[in-house]
């Protein structure tokens, strides 16, 4: 009988499952759609009311952001019973068995089951026995949690998108239009601006910050409001980090870890050097390392701005970001080169170090601080367990791309500080009457260029041998996978090693015992052709339309906008509509990189199986 009873049982829940489960599935794919729907919604409402001189309270739809909120709860409860069911099955599938649910996902379901709770309360019952909570009843943190579970909701939507069959490069060319489109159209609405700009001064300046390249048309400071100004520092944040580093993310974490056909084509995208199984924790170390980054210069830059009481947070928070993005734009008139800040020099070198750390390269970042902790624990283990351990391998650290952007970062901002130093010492640097004020702006004048773009100096006075350095820090920039621009240090450090190994009669690049890859020489070699072919066509097309333009001038805009630096001689708002569409078009570029580009138009053809008959053609 018992034996019966159980029988019963186990036949009535396997039909339970058979029937609930496509249920479920199909009650998790309708929410989902209904969600992604309002979510499109709920961001154009966002946009509407703080975009539009009107009250907030009125352009905004409550029972839309009620709709949602409860949409979103339906989704996380199919979501959370379907992966319990996946776990409480006899004998799960290994694939199961490995199929975690994210923390983060946790948290926020427990945070909208509170809220839905206390939602649902009456006031009356709510003001009388838990008025502690009353201050969660507020209409305006439903719309910041909705808000919020929008943005994750059509993250999740663009990373599952990625399953296509769709070329990495046209989706990051994509994925940068998407953002300037969108950034122009925010930097048009009426509360964005003081009194209006135009469509072209507005697309301009959003390729810029998208670009993180600093030239602009118009005067951010007094153009722009503070609404502006997060719009502007939000296209900075998102153009700077990668807009698709940021979708990834949040999409892989709320879409599932375990979709491998978008991790593979987010390996691309993000880290091509690095395996796809560590894809998501690249994209976490990115995301966390430059808001702690950030937050830290942005406490040093409001230490350096103390004394102004003008100057708050915000201020600081702006600069922090658009140093560290090697952006170079500023909320101040004049920029830094106004008469509070240009000779402060804790802001001045708070600027530079986060110039440096955003030009390093986040794979460098992570690999010096892998190195450290091995020197943290190979000091402990003398210390504590020298006998023990003393014959224990240690494997390298250090890898030759952090090897080499470390170095010629040195050498380029050492080398620079000299330079401008002894160049600037009577010009620039006449205002500075301390040594140490000396060599702070000095130093900063060989940081801004590798690819920030503040002055803290008129660029117009400088002397011509400094201008002609510059162009060349310019033109090199940061290093691979940094918020910098140009060819990179790694590029330049590589191609030079080759002349000279050439020279040598030798056939391959050794560095720290370790041969440098052909593919890597070639990639080199076509970023640096193909960087001298667009600044020559920037700077022809320049010099047509600027025939008074001199021509030195020229290639300094040209490779600031191609370097994504930002400094000017003070001529980008003077120039004719042609030239302004020009610089335009090599910023895009510049930022994209010229590989990028040229991949959307050159298609793979993959490995080449076959060689024919050497035959050498006289070079020289």
């Amino acid at each position: 009988m018992k034996e019966r009873i159980i029988g019963l049982y186990k036949s009535i829940i396997m039909r339970l499952q058979l029937i609930l489960s496509p249920v479920i599935s199909w009650s998790i794919s309708a929410v989902s759609l209904i969600n992604a729907i309002t979510s499109v919604g709920v961001i154009a409402f966002l946009i509407y009311a703080l975009g539009f001189p009107v009250s907030f309270d009125q352009t905004i739809s409550l029972p839309l952001f009620l709709f949602s909120f409860y949409s979103f709860f339906c989704e996380y409860t199919f979501n959370f019973v379907k992966h319990i069911k996946s776990h409480t099955k006899r004998n799960p599938s290994k694939y199961n068995k490995k199929k975690k649910i994210s923390p983060l996902y946790v948290i926020l379901y427990g945070i909208v089951i509170a809220l839905s709770v206390i939602w649902v309360m009456p006031t009356e019952w709510l003001e009388k026995y838990w008025s502690v909570f009353s201050i969660l009843r507020h209409n305006y943190l439903m719309i910041v949690i909705v808000a919020i579970e929008a943005l994750l909701k059509l993250s999740a939507v663009i990373t599952h998108s990625l399953s296509s069959k769709i070329s990495p490069s046209w989706i990051m060319v994509g994925s940068f239009m998407a953002m300037i489109i969108a950034g122009t159209g925010l930097l048009l609405l009426p509360r964005a601006t003081t009194d209006g700009i135009s469509f072209f001064d507005a697309l301009f300046t959003a390729t810029s910050a998208v670009c993180v390249t600093g030239l602009t048309t118009i005067d951010v400071a007094t153009t722009f409001t503070t609404t502006g100004h997060i719009i502007i520092l939000l296209l900075i944040q998102l153009g700077g980090i990668g807009i698709m580093t940021f979708t990834s993310f949040f999409g892989l974490m709320f879409a599932g870890k375990h979709l491998s056909q978008n991790k593979m084509l987010i390996k691309d995208l993000i880290d091509p050097e690095n395996s796809v199984s560590q894809i998501f924790t690249t994209l976490r170390n990115i995301i966390f390392i430059t808001i702690a980054i950030e937050l830290i210069g942005a406490i040093f830059v409001y230490k350096a701005m103390s004394d102004y009481t003008l100057y708050g947070a915000f201020v600081a928070i702006f600069h922090s970001v658009s140093a560290f993005c090697n952006a170079g734009f500023s909320t101040l008139e004049t920029g830094l080169f106004h008469p509070d800040f240009r000779n402060n020099y804790l802001l001045l070198n708070s600027l530079s170090w986060l110039i440096i750390f955003g030009g390093i390269g986040f794979p460098i970042l992570f690999n010096i601080w892998q190195w450290i902790k091995q020197q943290i624990v190979r000091l402990f283990d003398r210390i504590f367990h020298r006998n023990q351990r003393i014959f224990d391998y240690k494997a390298r650290t250090l890898t030759s791309n952090t090897v080499i952007a470390v170095i010629m970062t040195i050498i380029l901002v050492v080398g620079g500080t000299i330079i401008f130093f002894m160049t600037e010492y009577n010009n620039v640097l006449r205002d500075d009457t301390s040594l140490w004020g000396k060599l702070s702006t000095s130093f900063f004048l060989a940081t801004v260029p590798r690819t920030a773009g503040f002055a803290s100096f008129n660029m117009g006075s400088l002397t011509s041998i400094s201008v002609v350095i510059m162009i060349i820090y310019m033109w090199i920039g940061g290093s691979p996978m940094s918020t910098a621009g140009g060819i990179k240090t790694t590029t330049f450090a590589i191609a030079l090693l080759n002349v000279i190994n050439t020279l040598r009669g030798r056939d391959h690049i050794e560095i720290r015992q370790r041969t440098i890859a052909k593919q890597s020489i070639n990639r080199a070699f076509i970023i640096i052709f193909s960087s001298l072919v667009v600044v020559a066509l920037g700077v022809v097309v320049l010099s047509i339309f600027e025939p008074k333009l001199p021509t030195q001038y020229a290639i300094f805009e040209v490779v600031s906008a191609f370097s994504t630096v930002g400094l000017s001689l003070n001529l980008t708002a003077s120039l004719s509509i042609v030239s302004k569409i020009t610089i335009l078009i090599v910023m895009f570029i510049g930022r994209l990189g010229t590989i990028t580009i040229l991949s959307c138009f050159i298609s793979n053809k993959g490995t080449q199986f076959y060689q024919y008959p050497t035959e050498h053609i006289p070079i020289s």
